[in-house]
């Protein structure tokens, strides 16, 4: 029955970011795909401070609501999936992290994001320098982000709260 599960739980994944993928090369509705201005000496790649970086998490994560009519085309194991942590967050069952420095930590320089349950509380951690590329590659370092970025992120959690099961 857990093989079985399993398996659907990454077809539906695999569904979903093939959904993302075809969806990425639709025209863009709204201003999410203007270009951004070219980021100050302040704004350098390394210059982003923590409060930065946290305010562009809580953004971002905003930005992937399911009930969001832009967000209506996400597969319907998408949509439950970010329900699922925006309901888990509220009730304090949850945490995201931004975790700043990944050195001396399991999470790989290449991950966006990594979760497990730390003292019986599941946790999502986003590691703050590929976090950092991904907003700097895309162009947005604030909102409104682009497509891209905003299918990263939520593929991203989605995939993030497979270890934690059917919630």
């Amino acid at each position: 029955m857990r093989v079985g599960s399993a398996a659907v739980i990454l077809a539906l994944i695999a569904i979903f970011a093939w959904t993302i993928v075809r969806h990425q090369f639709k025209p863009a509705e709204g201003l999410a795909d203007r270009p951004s201005l070219p980021p100050t000496a302040s704004q350098s790649k390394g210059g982003y401070t923590d409060v930065d970086l946290s305010a562009a998490v809580n953004q971002l994560f905003s930005s992937v609501s399911p009930s969001l009519p832009e967000n209506k085309y996400l597969p319907e194991f998408a949509t439950e999936r970010i329900l699922w942590i925006t309901t888990q967050r509220h009730a304090g069952k949850l945490s995201i992290i931004l975790l700043k420095n990944t050195d001396n930590t399991n999470v790989y320089f290449e991950d966006l994001m990594a979760s497990g349950i730390v003292e019986g509380k599941p946790m999502i951690v986003i590691a703050g320098p590929r976090f950092l590329d991904l907003l700097v590659e895309g162009g947005r370092t604030s909102p409104p982000f682009t497509q891209r970025q905003r299918n990263n992120f939520a593929l991203g959690l989605v995939h993030e709260t497979v270890p934690f099961g059917e919630g």
